[in-house]
């Protein structure tokens, strides 16, 4: 686990709109605090914005007060989710494969 998530300094930013870079991400959380890094993850077959993202804040305080100022509001004509990002334990690793269409894989 890295200490970026398990720390409480970043804040996962859910429903942003395509049109946002990190320049925009920067110029806007940065009000809350000093930012260490912005992950914004493409599509990796068209290389959109996926609509979410990562902010990682220097002080945890900081990433409380941008989740709880932000969580709800109007960005840029989105209302966007805004949360302390939580880590990704051992079971949480890449989705996929297996299973049946209802999400089983051995049902019979």
């Amino acid at each position: 686990m890295s200490r970026d998530d398990a720390d409480g300094r970043k804040i996962f930013i859910g429903g942003l709109p395509f049109s946002a870079d990190e320049g925009i991400i920067r110029d806007d959380f940065g009000k809350f605090g000093d930012i260490e890094d912005v992950y914004l993850p493409r599509d990796r077959e068209s290389n959109k914005l996926r609509g979410f993202g990562f902010v990682t804040y220097r002080d945890a305080r900081d990433a409380q007060d941008a989740s709880d100022r932000m969580h709800g509001r109007e960005y840029n004509g989105r209302e966007i989710t805004v949360n302390i990002a939580k880590p990704r334990g051992p079971d949480r690793g890449p989705r996929g494969g297996g299973g049946d269409r209802y999400g089983g894989g051995d049902r019979y």
